[in-house]
């Protein structure tokens, strides 16, 4: 294999020992490139450690038309000891559900699968929505992160068996996969997708170039019959409706087309349209009841991510990081430059300028405009074979053979990070930053810093 062919080689995010692989996939330029061309961000989502937003509490809570239910707590308001009692016509004998104690009631929360309906029974009255709220919360804690402690590889399509990042597998494991062939199943699959080409559809094509006799390597985990596939908006739709109410037939036409939704957002936006089949904020709710479900339900990751703070990539093999602001492409943008994409701005008034000419800021809690971790995280755990040799200007990189494929990653606040205060942490910053120019300069040429700059014209 040559250097040129990483040009026309598939790459796929994998998790091998979990059996975890990402949908999207491309070569491996254009996919680090795509973000600077303007597609959605989708890497950092599976590394962040969400931060646990305060749950505010509401002065009023709607009439959704459930039973009434009275609920009461002794002077302490101790919630472990609550007496909650239901109203109900004639004399009520034994308990109710309403007074079981407040530690079962958490109990049967955590024990409905469906997030709908733990939602709709949170709904009943306030003393249910002040469990059901913390419920919703953590149910959508659990979509972010996913990936987040992993091993991880970027690998590409076309490499040896047997070839595997040092320290991924261990020697009885190595010798166990050396052993296996892809089964024929796999390829069954592929051939059965009804298209004639040998493919399994656009996000399936990483072995478009199937062989019967092909023996298991590292690019196999890619494979969907080998592995869970988990494209985050595909795979945050498919975990909703298992956890919601069972499938795409339950959905309208205008639930699921034209929608411009990615992540939480879209996965709260299904949750409250499956709610109104239910009749809850639907047609003939007050304005005011539709308002406290878009206030109390509707979410987008940047409500567990805090914008406020620095953020940083974590390689929790090498007890490595990478800081936010040393990463984003603005860094590189000259003054001059700015300047000038100012001044044309004056000009043509499409802004009003006084003082100092700003700086956009392309930092937004761990998404980082053009350019962020999840880019960082592919460029340097790339695994497949052939050499692609990248001027740092320090040392000299193969892009094929990542410093850091197989490792353990995460990727946090400062603060808890520096909470922690755990020792022997070293800042590798600059010279991740040094890479990703010597990746732009192998896109684009020496005219990267022109490219990069006209980018961040278009998105200041």
């Amino acid at each position: 294999m040559n250097s040129d062919d990483h040009l026309t080689t598939d790459f796929a995010l994998v998790a091998p020992r979990e059996k975890l692989a990402t949908q999207q996939k491309g070569f491996l330029l254009e996919t680090l490139v795509d973000r600077l061309e303007g597609e959605e961000e989708w890497a950092t989502r599976l590394f962040v450690v969400p931060v646990r937003p305060p749950i505010h509490t509401e002065p009023e809570f709607p009439d959704f038309g459930a039973p009434p239910v009275a609920v009461s707590h002794n002077s302490s308001g101790a919630p472990g000891t609550s007496t909650a009692t239901a109203t109900a016509p004639g004399p009520v004998k034994g308990p109710t559900f309403c007074s079981l104690p407040y530690d079962v009631h958490l109990l049967i929360f955590d024990a409905i699968a469906c997030i709908d309906d733990a939602v709709c029974l949170g709904l009943t009255n306030p003393y249910f929505w002040a469990i059901g709220r913390k419920h919703l919360q953590n149910y959508y804690l659990s979509l972010l992160g996913r990936w987040a402690g992993k091993n991880v590889v970027f690998v590409g399509h076309l490499i040896e068996p047997g070839d595997y990042p040092p320290g991924l597998f261990s020697a009885a494991e190595m010798d166990e996969l050396n052993q296996m062939m892809e089964p024929p199943a796999i390829w069954a699959s592929v051939r059965d997708d009804g298209n004639g080409d040998g493919s399994y559809g656009d996000s399936h094509s990483l072995h478009s170039d199937w062989d019967d006799n092909r023996q298991f390597n590292l690019s196999s985990f890619a494979l969907p019959q080998v592995s869970s596939h988990e494209g985050f908006d595909d795979f945050l739709y498919d975990l909703s409706n298992d956890r919601g109410s069972g499938g795409a037939e339950n959905y309208d036409a205008e639930d699921l087309q034209g929608l411009d939704l990615v992540g939480l957002d879209l996965v709260s936006y299904l949750l409250v349209s499956r709610l109104k089949k239910r009749g809850v904020g639907g047609v003939g709710a007050r304005e005011s009841t539709r308002a406290w479900i878009l206030r109390n339900l509707r979410v987008s990751d940047a409500t567990f991510y805090t914008a406020d703070e620095p953020w940083i990539l974590r390689n929790l093999t090498t007890k490595e990081f990478v800081r936010d602001r040393a990463v984003t492409p603005e860094r590189f943008v000259t003054d001059a430059y700015r300047r000038k994409l100012y001044r044309l701005l004056l000009e043509k008034d499409e802004i009003q300028l006084s003082g100092p000419i700003p700086k956009p800021d392309f930092v937004r809690g761990p998404e980082i405009g053009i350019w962020g971790f999840g880019e960082v995280i592919m460029m340097r755990t790339c695994w497949t074979n052939g050499d692609v040799i990248l001027d740092t200007g320090k040392a000299p990189m193969n892009l094929t053979r990542g410093p850091w494929a197989g490792h353990r990653f995460d990727i946090r606040t400062r603060a808890s990070h520096d909470a922690a205060n755990e020792h022997g942490w070293t800042d590798v910053s600059d010279q991740v930053a040094a890479e990703s120019v010597a990746v732009w300069e192998e896109i684009f040429g020496e005219e990267w810093l022109e490219t990069i700059q006209s980018k961040y014209s278009v998105l200041s």
